[in-house]
């Protein structure tokens, strides 16, 4: 991966009292690298919590993140035994332009310059939970008293006592060495391979496309990402849809269901990535396609089996299709019960038999929603005689390959009497 081109934007600084004993600096240069690692140990009557940008970081880190149990154990420890947060926490790592000490007024200064977009190399790298848990508690106990307008000895005791280390390294430019860095510091909660393989920037060119139509902020590209829809799931939908299941003929694409934490691999994957792409312009309708399915799919289940009630799939103490009104994630049409993904991917990945692959450009033979419109009904009477024989199990369904087989000859054969239908 080349070096970036970084977003120019002013420098900020951020500055603090530290005693030089609390200081430290190891210089390298070697293996082609020249970079210092700082150590420094301020209080938390020194140290501001959240000032720093995160955006380095390949979580995401929204206010409304801070909950669990691992954020109630942070904000115990600094109020309860403020003495030993030094010990209990594990402390940040920040990526800097440059660091300056002040040996008279034992004042340190961190510079940091490209700290936006998809290009930072600058700012908190690891810890930033932790960074920010301090930054809740510090308002909590300071309130509407600006943090930098109170002096050392009128801080809450707690924050006087309590000690945060901060792991501050200049010198580091390339973004690949950067996400070494935060792979290997994040061991205690690991980064999500799909927030490392956004961080270097494997998933651009999906968001491009996503990013410009309707489902505009409604991904989630990396970790905590405060969105209602995961990448995860986009890239479960399109490998649906996938050309490889039709190269493999003897192949269903079960991995969309069963194993959905690890598509991000598969994107960026030489031998799968080009098929992604070459659905480019099919990204939009395939994902209304989902929603599509799903919110007509009830009317299509009474059409097939008149009389018949959903409600009554499965156990009673575990219902598959559960009364639960909701609006769904990417485009707010509402359904009245959950329809569950294992039995709606078997049905999406038949309907890839609507693409025309002749040429470069990729196009539907028969408009999706039209098709589901004519044949919807026929394709859930298929579905529900293929539940009949794994006991009406969604999870099973989504992962069982001869259920996508069944499925996708039945698309095969409606298809074809559209066709012929149409011509006449």
């Amino acid at each position: 991966m080349g070096k970036p081109t970084l977003a120019q934007s002013a420098p900020s600084t951020v500055s603090f009292h530290i005693a030089k004993e609390h200081i430290r600096a190891h210089h390298f240069d070697e293996h082609g690298r020249k970079f210092t690692i700082y150590h420094m140990y301020p209080t938390l009557a020194d140290w501001q919590g959240g000032i720093v940008p995160d955006e380095v970081n390949p979580r995401s880190h929204d206010a409304n993140m801070l909950t669990g149990p691992i954020v109630r154990d942070i904000e115990k420890t600094i109020l309860e035994s403020p003495q030993d947060f030094i010990l209990a926490s594990r402390g940040a790592t920040l990526l800097g332009e440059s660091v300056e000490y002040n040996n008279q007024k034992n004042l340190v200064s961190i510079s940091f310059r490209h700290c936006e977009g998809n290009t930072a190399i600058h700012g908190v790298a690891d810890g930033a939970t932790s960074d920010a848990v301090i930054a809740k508690v510090q308002k909590q106990l300071l309130g509407d008293t600006k943090f930098e307008d109170v002096e050392w000895s009128a801080m809450p005791a707690s924050l006087q006592r309590a000690r945060f280390h901060l792991e501050v390294i200049v010198g580091l430019q390339d973004r690949d060495d950067i996400a070494v860095l935060s792979q290997g510091r994040n061991t205690s909660r690991q980064v999500k391979g799909w927030s490392l393989a956004d961080f270097k920037g494997d998933f651009d060119w999906l968001k491009k496309i996503l990013e410009r139509g309707r489902f505009a902020d409604r991904i989630g590209y990396e970790e905590n990402a405060d969105k209602p829809v995961k990448i995860l799931e986009v890239i479960s939908l399109l490998t649906l849809f996938h050309r490889y299941y039709d190269e493999q003929s003897s192949k269903s694409p079960t991995v969309a269901y069963s194993a959905r934490g690890t598509m991000s691999g598969r994107l960026a994957d030489p031998k799968y990535n080009p098929g992604y792409r070459e659905l480019e312009p099919l990204i939009p309708d395939i994902l209304e396609l989902h929603d599509y399915v799903v919110s007509h799919f009830i009317e299509a289940f009474k059409e097939a089996r008149p009389g018949s009630k959903l409600g009554q799939f499965g156990p009673n103490d575990n219902k598959t299709f559960p009364l639960r009104e909701h609006a769904l994630a990417l485009t707010d049409l509402r359904v009245e019960r959950e329809i569950p993904d294992g039995v709606v991917y078997p049905i999406l990945a038949a309907m890839r038999v609507l693409i025309s692959r002749k040429g470069k450009i990729l196009r539907w033979k028969v408009p999706p929603k039209k098709f589901w419109d004519n044949h919807g009904s026929e394709m859930v009477g298929k579905l529900m005689e293929v539940m009949n024989e794994f006991s009406n199990n969604a999870q099973t369904i989504g992962k069982k390959a001869i259920a996508y087989t069944m499925l996708y000859d039945r698309a095969t054969n409606l298809l074809a009497r559209q066709l012929l239908n149409d011509s006449e």
